[in-house]
């Protein structure tokens, strides 16, 4: 099975946890989901977009996280100041978003218009955007006009669906 390949966007505090976290629980998603994942693009404000075709190792993403090494100096990367070019010029499978964004909503609805109109999934602890273009990012996602999107037992569905489970 392939892995999922996830652009991880924002790399502070939160992004950051992201990272570990998929890294430590690994063999855990593999073994109960049959899911492998693999980071291949990680962005900060400070540090651009890096891309890396066959993913981040856990060590060089600790790394990349303390300072130590940015990712933009490791073999076999791609680099672009700012993320909307990389995630432009790359491929990916999940979006996970949890960049800083102001009131407005950006950068972060901007990443995630992107994502969306190429169908690609999105995850997102970031509100601004949400509560901002809530409604426009559920259309780019395919959600009826007026459905609120909500999750049950692990599947994403529509206030309003009818279940029999």
């Amino acid at each position: 099975m392939s892995p999922v390949r996830i652009w991880l966007v924002g790399f502070g505090t939160v992004g950051r946890w992201v990272a570990g976290t998929l890294a430590a629980q690994s063999q855990r998603l593999a073994g109960r989901y049959g899911a492998e994942v693999a980071v291949v693009g990680i962005a900060s404000a400070r540090d651009g977009f890096t891309f890396r075709d066959d993913g981040f190792g856990a060590a060089e993403l600790a790394a990349a996280a303390s300072g130590a090494r940015p990712a933009s100096g490791l073999p076999g990367t791609r680099h672009w100041p700012a993320t909307i070019d990389g995630l432009r010029a790359t491929e990916a499978d999940l979006l996970v978003e949890v960049s800083a964004s102001a009131d407005g909503g950006e950068p972060g609805v901007t990443h995630m218009r992107e994502a969306l109109r190429r169908r690609i999934p999105v995850v997102t602890s970031n509100k601004w955007p949400v509560a901002r273009h809530g409604a426009e990012l559920a259309a780019l996602a395919g959600f009826p006009a007026g459905a609120v999107p909500r999750r049950v037992d692990g599947d994403v569905r529509h206030a309003g669906d009818q279940h029999t489970d």
